[in-house]
């Protein structure tokens, strides 16, 4: 392993004594591949092993409660204090490394709870993450530091995707429940075409819509009202800013028979009921597709996204089959931090792998888990907004995601919600994209390589994801005309590197600021990007207005041919841009 992965992460949930994991560990202790355990090594106790990795266990221990805190590291204590406990008191004592959490019984025994050690570290339980009493999950040790100390992570750029060109991200997604519901004021209309007038046709973003074929196919659940819902569909992907997307055929509220639950209320039916309908995987996936793509979608529109659906729990058949029909697939994850429950243990992963098939997460949740599953606060999506501002402060972890049901637009207090979250999103003036490109970024995270060059890295991928991250201390990217680095631009600890397309570059890291004009952050795609002497020309493109930072361009003319401006440059100099593509050129002297 060593010289292929950075390190390794073992967090057990059973003893791993059947598959060799003693072995196995100290195979990797002698590579030098760091390796961090979480809660428990995942093996029985035995003084002879942990003399091996540097620990001393005591094994005539009398363990005498209480249990009271001796020492403790800064990197303890993040969202919660430890607080010790006798029954989880193991007195293994370190001999060589830094005790992050060191313990003591009353009778004088020593637990290091916690440690920096020369082959990686640990953190028993339950000083990593730990419930509350309300049920909540919350991190003592600070994830952030203490992976990076134990894996021997260096300061190197890290591939980003809620950020491009140093603008945080915005997508917008629509699962199709609730198509056929009526809105529930007087004279309201059928909720996909009250959610057609009233938020799509308002807000002119990329949004990527969905449909349950079930719901709108003649072959479905209201044939008689087949025609209309037909033609309501229509008139959604007629719009040019929409996306088209299959939510699936029966809307299946369980991908597996055998599944239970979803983690938050059991399900206890698999699909919607259609008549003469038995459940496969092929009609749910490239079933919906060819019927959207035949009936539904005017010339030159095809389908292009699968959006998960009930418990969002496919397996790898069902993922496969939608890499197999050309199709991005997107939902899941459960990320809801906010206010009332802050823990980073609420931020979920870009996605999970199934048997080496890609399941890519929502970036957050939809109105329904806002709403106690659609139950009651009906203006409860307005909580979104809570886990917006918590994923971008401290520390910037997701972009912003409105995401929601067609069902949204049947109720006044939830329709209200929307539009008050559409309007704060456009005030942010963030960088509007498709879902479809949000999930190419996903994959291409998977698939980005960051080597060392020299005294730089070299980072290739396919060149959907253009942006990378790097702490401030590190220093600044050098810009050179025959280099691949725009420009750059600071977020909280963070310096955003923003990459010119063709998916490989050389960044190189310098103290000083560079002097020279650079593209400090633009909320549109970068197309191209060339220096000549101190001055540059630039091609930008935007789905919505946007706007455009040139920092160190006070010796400089900016213009745009198209609008038919000439601006003297400043420092910093921001310019507001009409959707569509511009070609600026930055004239220095």
């Amino acid at each position: 392993m060593a010289g292929r992965y950075a390190g390794v992460v073992v967090w057990p949930d059973r003893s791993g004594e059947r598959q060799g994991l003693k072995k196995w560990t100290l195979r990797r202790i002698r590579e030098g591949v760091p390796i961090v355990f979480l809660d428990r090594f995942g093996f029985d106790a035995e003084d002879g092993f942990f003399r091996q990795i540097g620990l001393e266990l005591n094994t005539i221990a009398r363990l005498t409660p209480p249990a009271r805190i001796v020492s403790i590291d800064p990197r303890i204590g993040f969202e919660q204090q430890p607080l010790p406990q006798m029954e989880n008191f193991l007195p293994m004592k370190l001999k060589e490394g830094t005790s992050l959490l060191r313990l003591a019984s009353a009778s004088g025994d020593i637990s290091d709870a916690a440690a920096i050690t020369p082959w990686g570290g640990y953190v028993l339980y339950p000083f990593g993450v730990t419930r509350l009493f309300n049920d909540q999950n919350v991190w003592v040790v600070n994830p952030f530091r203490f992976f990076k100390d134990a894996l021997r992570l260096p300061d190197m750029p890290v591939p980003d995707t809620t950020t491009e060109n140093g603008v945080r991200l915005l997508l917008s997604h629509v699962d199709g429940d609730g198509f056929e519901s009526m809105a529930e004021w007087p004279g309201g209309g059928l909720a996909a075409d009250e959610l057609r007038r009233r938020i799509l046709e308002k807000y002119r973003i990329p949004v990527t819509v969905s449909v349950i074929t079930g719901v709108v196919a003649p072959n479905g659940l209201y044939p008689g009202k087949a025609p209309r819902l037909e033609q309501a569909a229509r008139d959604i992907f007629s719009l040019p800013w929409v996306e088209a997307a299959s939510h699936s055929f029966s809307h299946p509220f369980r991908w597996k028979p055998e599944q239970v639950d979803n983690g938050m209320v059991a399900e206890s039916w698999h699909t919607m009921k259609i008549p003469g309908y038995n459940f496969n995987l092929e009609a749910e996936i490239s079933g919906s597709l060819e019927y959207i793509n035949n009936n539904l979608l005017p010339a030159g529109k095809k389908v292009k996204l699968f959006q998960w659906t009930g418990n969002c729990l496919p397996g790898e058949e069902a993922i496969r089959l939608t890499y197999q029909a050309g199709l991005l697939n997107i939902n899941g994850g459960d990320t809801m931090i906010t206010d009332s429950n802050r823990s980073l243990t609420r931020v979920a992963p870009l996605g999970i792998s199934r048997n080496g098939w890609f399941q890519v997460f929502a970036p957050n949740q939809n109105e329904n888990v806002y709403t106690n599953l659609w139950t009651d606060t009906f203006y409860g999506y307005r909580r979104v907004l809570e886990t917006y501002r918590l994923t971008e402060f401290p520390r910037r972890l997701k972009p912003v995601n409105i995401y929601y049901h067609i069902y949204s637009a049947s109720k006044t207090a939830s329709l209200k919600s929307l539009l008050h979250v559409h309007d704060w999103a456009l005030e942010q003036r963030f960088f509007s994209i498709y879902t479809s490109e949000y999930i190419e970024k996903v994959l291409d995270f998977n698939r980005t390589v960051v080597a060392r060059d020299g005294s730089g890295w070299l980072v290739r991928n396919s060149g959907k994801l253009k942006e990378f991250r790097i702490p401030q201390t590190a220093g600044f990217p050098e810009l050179t005309a025959d280099g691949r680095v725009a420009g750059f631009s600071d977020h909280g600890d963070s310096r955003y590197i923003h990459l010119l397309p063709g998916g490989e570059a050389r960044i190189h890291l310098k103290a000083t600021l560079p002097t020279t004009p650079y593209l400090a952050q633009a909320g549109g795609t970068l197309e191209s990007l060339e220096r000549s002497g101190p001055g540059m020309k630039i091609r930008l493109r935007g789905y919505t207005p946007f706007s455009v930072g040139i920092a160190n361009a006070d010796r400089c003319v900016i213009r745009d041919e198209k609008l038919g401006i000439s601006l003297a440059g400043t420092e910093m100099s921001v310019l507001e841009l009409p959707e569509g593509t511009h070609a600026l050129d930055v004239v220095c002297h």
